[in-house]
């Protein structure tokens, strides 16, 4: 394609069962088509400027007539729309529009798409409702920065999907997108419940102490308890009172998520994060917090266990442990 344009193949043959597929330079494929015999497969597509592999195909062998054309697109205006917490947006999927690769970094999705910004003041439940008659909508919502947060699922009505998720205050993107390659209009809906503030809960542990525990849906996420993060991570709080200086060692394993353990001191300053097995910390007296959450939001149960290594020379020593 010499330049971003809508390609248009068509495969068609009396004897044959026609079947199209393009792909991109990287053998990714970006659309098929099937169809029976006697009848014509047809593939349209908004390409950029590169190159593309097409694959004329069938069951069996005879004759058939390959056709393509090319026509120029203009990019057009990706930008997001701004979308109220109650509002209604309606919109048009067309050959040469917006897709989710010009609008999710690193995509590389061919089907339409259309982003929309959210402001959302509060903690709450946010809904989202799109639907079309002509494909199967998607929707999904994002942070600013495009970490993903939930996406839709079908609603058990033809051409109806639905998405709702618990939001802290902050700015959020929708992105509407058809099934495939597939055009025609759509309506977005978008709802809003606020829902009572967290009890983010801290719990006790000791300095030599082994626990059990469970992340789970509805528990606090590192965004609720941790000033500016915008991680949907669930977490959960230990507290720990040191009573002499020396080294906090914390162990955290969970076979069911990637475990990321971190400790930080009464003023909420981090003293040491490690992702996986353990973290050893230098520490004073005084009253840290241990977060264990996950790499990514996940759920699954887990084991946390600390001990400590007193200082050498500090009267409050005792016994020196080996580690």
């Amino acid at each position: 394609a010499p330049r971003r344009s809508v390609l248009t193949l068509e495969m068609e043959s009396p004897t044959l069962a026609p079947a199209l597929r393009l792909n991109d330079a990287e053998s990714r494929m970006i659309a098929s088509n099937q169809t029976q015999r006697g009848s014509m497969a047809r593939i349209v597509a908004t390409v950029d400027p590169a190159p593309y592999i097409v694959y004329a195909s069938s069951a069996g062998a005879g004759t058939f007539t390959f056709r393509s054309r090319i026509q120029d697109a203009p990019a057009p205006d990706c930008a997001a729309r701004a979308l109220g917490l109650a509002d209604t947006a309606a919109g048009t999927f067309d050959h040469g529009g917006c897709r989710g690769k010009d609008i999710l970094p690193n995509s590389t999705d061919h089907s339409y798409a259309a982003q929309y910004k959210v402001v959302v003041g509060e903690r709450g439940t946010l809904g989202a409702e799109m639907s079309a008659s002509a494909f199967t909508p998607q929707v999904a919502l994002y942070r600013s920065n495009f970490s993903s947060v939930a996406f839709s699922a079908a609603a058990g009505v033809s051409g109806r999907s639905l998405l709702n998720a618990t939001v802290s205050p902050g700015e959020y993107i929708l992105v509407a997108r058809s099934s495939g390659l597939t055009t025609g209009a759509f309506t977005l809906k978008t709802s809003f419940q606020t829902v009572a503030p967290l009890s983010c809960p801290v719990r006790e542990i000791g300095l030599e102490e082994t626990v059990e525990g469970t992340l789970a849906s509805g528990d606090c996420a590192l965004s609720d308890v941790l000033p500016g993060s915008a991680s949907d991570a669930f977490v959960h709080r230990y507290q720990v009172a040191v009573t002499a200086a020396g080294t906090l060692r914390i162990e955290l394993s969970s076979a069911e998520f990637v475990p990321v353990v971190s400790l930080r001191d009464a003023e909420g300053q981090t003293v040491g994060e490690e992702g996986g097995a353990s973290l050893s910390a230098g520490v004073t007296p005084g009253a840290y917090v241990i977060l264990v959450t996950s790499a990514r939001p996940a759920s699954g149960r887990y084991t946390v266990k600390t001990a400590f290594q007193p200082a050498e020379g500090d009267p409050a020593a005792g016994t020196a442990r080996r580690w």
